[in-house]
């Protein structure tokens, strides 16, 4: 069973697109029981690196990884720890912003009508000079209210970069970046790794290469290696090496650095 054909690099501003079908691991079962909104609750769908270890919080990583679920009733709230900015979407409408929230978040201040209704939650990366305490702890709900399982994709592309992908300087950070948006107009569920100034290739003046820090599941060095079987991308789009040549790496280093970060990457994409 082969691996899809990796498109090589052109430039230092090296892209790298492969394709494949693709399908999430666990994917949303139409027939998924109910649930009560904790963060184990098979309803609750998390897209992107999320580590899991703590089966009471769910922390994202890497930038644009976001959670989608559906629930009965008429308000949702979130359980948070200490403060964090984060972005929320309830039936689809526009993205709603709240910044140093904690506690019991209310998503919906003006009760919806009763029905069924959808939410998707992404925190503010954490990273750089922001610090805030990105985990999800669950959902709380109207009483006898529950959750529904979400339309979810069978397929995600992840984009791997440094500021421009992980949309450090974008109105929404990660959700108005290229690589969400993109996501959002082919209609399939999508993260983004990456550093605001990465680099392709270690430089000895510690610019941080991404594509070592891509086999872990977080920013931190000590983070725990990835599992690649959570997930199958359909899709790993790398735009790295701008970077590299503000910190002296030379194209031939960056380049052959770029076809040895193709087997990682490959990792990540569903064999056919």
């Amino acid at each position: 069973m082969a691996l899809p054909r990796l498109i090589r690099p052109l430039s230092i501003a090296a892209v790298v697109l492969a394709v494949a079908a693709g399908s999430l691991v666990a994917t949303a079962d139409a027939q998924a029981a109910t649930g009560d909104g904790s963060p184990g609750d098979p309803n609750v769908k998390f897209l992107g690196r999320w580590d899991t270890t703590n089966p009471g919080a769910y922390v994202p990583q890497w930038a644009g990884a976001y959670l989608k679920t559906g629930f009965t009733g008429t308000t949702v709230k979130l359980k948070q720890r200490n403060p964090i900015d984060l972005y929320y979407s309830i039936d689809g409408g526009a993205f709603g912003y709240v910044q140093n929230v904690r506690g019991t978040v209310d998503l919906t201040p003006a009760p919806l009508r009763a029905g069924n209704h959808t939410l998707l939650v992404s925190y503010r990366v954490v990273g750089g000079s922001y610090t805030g305490d990105a985990v999800f702890q669950g959902l709380t709900l109207d009483a006898g209210a529950k959750t529904i399982a979400p339309a979810v994709s069978p397929t995600i592309i992840e984009f791997v970069g440094d500021s421009i992908t992980v949309g450090t300087t974008s109105s929404k950070n990660a959700l108005t970046a290229y690589g969400w948006l993109v996501g959002e107009q082919l209609g399939v569920e999508h993260t983004q790794i990456g550093y605001g100034g990465g680099c392709l290739v270690a430089a000895a003046d510690g610019c941080t290469s991404v594509a070592a820090q891509f086999l872990k599941t977080g920013y931190s060095a000590t983070s725990a290696n990835w599992d690649f079987s959570r997930y199958q991308a359909a899709a790993v789009v790398i735009n790295l090496g701008t970077n590299d040549a503000g910190h002296s790496v030379s194209s031939a280093s960056s380049s052959r650095r770029t076809r040895r970060f193709c087997g990682p990457s490959a990792a990540s994409i569903r064999r056919r």
